[in-house]
C-alpha cells in the first residue's frame, strides 16, 4: 500500500510523507498493534471498507508479502475504526 509507505519506517521527506499521512500510518500501526495484524493489512482493510466499490492493486513477488496481503481480506473493521483511521 503506498509503495510500502505502512510496512516500513518513517522516511521524511520521501512520497506520501506528510503530516496528514504520518498520522494515518501512526493510528494503522496502533491499529494493527491493538488486533495482531499488520500496519499493511490493516490499510488494505480500511481501503476494502469503503462505502463505494475500490479495487486495491499490489504487486509483490515475494509469497510471505503475498499471504500478508490477502490475510488482510480477513480483517473486519468497525465502523468507528474506518473513521478513526481517516481522521483521527
Amino acid at each position: 500500500t503506498g509503495t510500502g509507505y505502512f510496512a516500513r519506517t518513517p522516511e521524511s521527506g520521501k512520497p506520501p510523507a506528510n503530516p496528514a499521512n504520518e498520522a494515518r500510518r501512526t493510528r494503522a500501526q496502533s491499529l494493527a498493534a491493538e488486533t495482531g495484524a499488520s500496519p499493511t493489512q490493516i490499510a488494505l482493510a480500511w481501503l476494502l471498507h469503503q462505502p463505494y466499490p475500490i479495487l486495491p492493486l499490489f504487486g509483490t513477488t515475494n509469497p510471505q508479502h503475498l499471504a500478508e496481503i490477502l490475510g488482510s481480506t480477513a480483517i473486519t473493521l468497525t465502523t468507528e475504526q474506518v473513521r478513526w483511521l481517516r481522521h483521527g
